[in-house]
């Protein structure tokens, strides 16, 4: 029987999931109202429709991607864990990196990183959710 999952797995997958939500609806607006980022306050871009295509397909692969991830996280697959670290390590660095050019935001970004780093490496119940179990090695027994 698998372990029982860890609250903060739990938490970190449904973050997860609500950037797979809002991603998609980002996306899709971007598909149907490809022009509402040069209304939109603070958005004065003009981009050719190919690039805000590309980044609504961008946005839409990174929703798979995540859903991927957050199932996996769940399930316990040791490959997750791996990539959760290898993005919050990269988040970490360019949150910290954000905040030498007075980008405060991303400090919140890197504190957020920096505890999923805590979390997911030194705690022992997520240790335990993603430790791999051995099934009971069956032998037969030719001695009849």
């Amino acid at each position: 029987m698998k372990n029982k999952i860890p609250l903060g797995i739990w938490i970190i997958s449904v973050i997860y999931y609500l950037s797979v939500i809002l991603s998609l609806i980002i996306a899709g607006i971007f598909f149907l109202k490809p022009n509402l980022l040069t209304i939109l306050p603070g958005f004065n871009l003009v981009l050719a429709p190919s690039i805000i295509y590309s980044i609504g397909s961008f946005m839409i692969l990174f929703s798979i991607l995540a859903i991927i991830l957050a199932t996996g996280l769940l399930k316990g697959k040791n490959w997750a864990r791996t990539i959760l670290i290898v993005v919050s390590s990269i988040n970490l660095i360019g949150g910290i990196i954000s905040i030498t050019t007075k980008d405060y935001l991303s400090g919140l970004n890197a504190f957020f990183n920096s505890l999923v780093l805590i979390y997911i490496l030194f705690n022992k119940k997520v240790k335990k959710h993603f430790e791999k179990i051995e099934l009971p090695k069956i032998t037969s027994d030719n001695s009849d």
